[in-house]
């Protein structure tokens, strides 16, 4: 049944516990498409929100759900992808939708474990915005798994001759919030 003749029946109306559920069910499946068909609940979710047929709008554990299956799934692009949406709903006023620990973490492991040429600079980039966005915010404080995410990407990142990037990877010199 899709969506769309759900909220036009009279006897049911998805709610953000039905929708997150569905969510966690496709991004948990073994189908090769999984992640995608998760993130176009969650976009239907969304736009079911906007248009005022459902009243409540996905929240941080529906995106945090998605990203994990993108990463899981080996696309840390996607995963950043829906890490950059979070951000963007957070701060045009969305308060149910916060990036936390999990966001970030979730993304910097999956560029991590990617083979892109790239993913030390790009997991370090999001330690270096934790760093900056997470003043005060004890849910946003990059832990443990943040830096450890950011070391295996720098120690396994190899560039053309052969050689670790030691200056992508200079933890010591992070910047200051």
């Amino acid at each position: 049944t899709s969506s769309s003749s759900i909220t036009n029946s009279n006897l049911l109306s998805p709610d953000a516990i039905s929708f997150a559920t569905a969510i966690t069910a496709h991004a948990r499946s073994n189908a090769t498409n999984s992640p995608q068909k998760a993130e176009s609940l969650l976009e239907q979710m969304q736009s079911l929100y906007l248009s005022k047929r459902i009243p409540h709008p996905p929240n941080t554990r529906c995106f945090n759900t998605v990203i994990n299956s993108h990463a899981q799934n080996g696309d840390p692009q996607s995963a950043q992808n829906v890490l950059d949406r979070m951000n963007e709903l957070h701060e045009h006023g969305n308060k149910l939708v916060k990036p936390d620990s999990f966001s970030f973490n979730s993304v910097m492991n999956a560029w991590a474990k990617s083979s892109d040429p790239q993913k030390a600079k790009r997991a370090y980039h999001l330690l270096n915005l934790m760093t900056i966005i997470c003043y005060g915010d004890e849910e946003l404080q990059p832990c443990a798994v943040s830096y450890n995410s950011v070391m295996n990407a720098c120690a396994y990142t190899c560039y053309a001759n052969h050689k670790l990037s030691y200056n992508s990877c200079d933890l010591d010199h992070r910047q200051e919030a």
